[in-house]
């Protein structure tokens, strides 16, 4: 039996109209950067989905979905780039304190704990490069409200 390829005719079209008022309303510009409330909210649920939720209860899931929209409000992505960033930086997070979860895990063993980090110990860096990249991207200087000279000196410390 063979399957029934698809056909011109099968291909379902979508149709963007960028003169939609309700795509450029705004109301979540604090959470991704964009006038685009489609963007803003893809933004979102792109970052709250690097969250490790498998483990987690029904109230701990929506405190960490809360928590992920209010890194990204109080990061104050000022456009789409900003805003892509953020949740980059969001992502590393998650993803390096994962792994540091899983080698600190009580029963893991001792060639578990030793290789479990290094992926977390990868992601520290991207973090950094990540939370760097507004200074260097943003044609007006760093990025005001981002947490700029604080936060790279704790990054710094933690990578030395």
């Amino acid at each position: 039996m063979s399957a029934k390829k698809p056909t011109g005719q099968d291909k379902k079209v979508t149709t963007i109209d960028v003169n939609d008022p309700d795509s450029s309303k705004g109301a979540l510009k604090t959470v991704g950067g964009s006038r685009s409330d489609h963007w803003n909210n893809n933004l979102l649920n792109q970052a709250a989905n690097t969250l490790w939720i498998k483990h987690s209860d029904e109230k701990t899931r929506e405190t960490q979905c809360k928590a992920t929209m209010s890194a990204l409000v109080g990061i104050a992505p000022k456009d789409e780039i900003e805003g892509m960033i953020a949740a980059q930086v969001i992502a590393a997070h998650n993803a390096a304190m994962e792994c540091y979860r899983r080698a600190m895990h009580s029963g893991q063993t001792f060639e578990g704990a030793a290789r479990e980090p290094e992926p977390g110990q990868q992601a520290v860096p991207q973090f950094c490069r990540a939370a760097r990249c507004p200074e260097s991207a943003s044609r007006q200087g760093p990025a005001e409200g981002y947490g700029g000279a604080w936060a790279m000196k704790a990054m710094e410390r933690e990578v030395k």
